[in-house]
Order: C-alpha cells, then structure tokens, then sequence
C-alpha cells in the first residue's frame, strides 16, 4: 500500500513544479482504495520537504468498510480468480501467487 502512497507523492511532486499549476491550490481525490489512502498520501505530503500542503481531498466511494477488510475482500477474490484460470496461464498465476504471498504482501 505505502507504494501508492509514495507514487501518489511523486505525482504530486512532478504536478507542484508545472508553471501552470498553482502548487497551493492542489486537489486529490481517491476512488475506492485511493480514498481510504487519501489522508496518508497527504499526511505524507506535508512530511516532505519542499511541498506545499495539499488544498483539498475528494473522497470517492471509499468509505464502506474498513481498509483491512477491503484488502480480505480483495485477496479472497485475486484467489479465486486464479482458481478458475485454466492452462498455462492459470498454473503459472497458481504457482507465483500464494495467499501466504499476498497477505505478506499487504501487511508491508
């Protein structure tokens, strides 16, 4: 998750220097998971030296369950959807993702 977050910083980083954007006028807006992350990606902007603090946040679609139940949700559903892939395709998917992957994946 924390590279969404820094993606997101970057962005915001590369959009601050543009001559035509106003770097104190800044809006983000998360869909979904990029709304549950919003207020870390600003808290990380606000950290970082040389940044302007973020004007606003539009919160799309974002808050209907908790962030760690999102995450079960999707894990259960990235396994399944590995489990119905057939041939080659689907035994290399099985083979490369694991749920004891993906959960060490989501807990960094």
């Amino acid at each position: 998750m924390m590279d969404i977050v820094l993606d997101a910083v970057e962005a915001v980083r590369y959009v601050s220097v543009h001559p035509r954007i106003d770097e104190s006028k800044i809006v983000l807006m998360g869909h979904s998971e990029g709304a549950i992350v919003l207020p870390i990606i600003c808290r990380e902007v606000k950290k970082n030296a040389g940044l302007a603090d973020i004007f606003g946040c539009i919160f799309y679609s974002g808050f209907g369950e908790t962030l760690e139940k999102a995450l079960d949700l999707q894990r259960e559903t990235i396994l399944a959807d590995i489990q119905l892939e057939k041939g080659m395709k689907g035994f290399i998917l099985r083979s490369l993702i694991t749920e004891a992957g993906l959960i060490k994946q989501y807990d960094q």
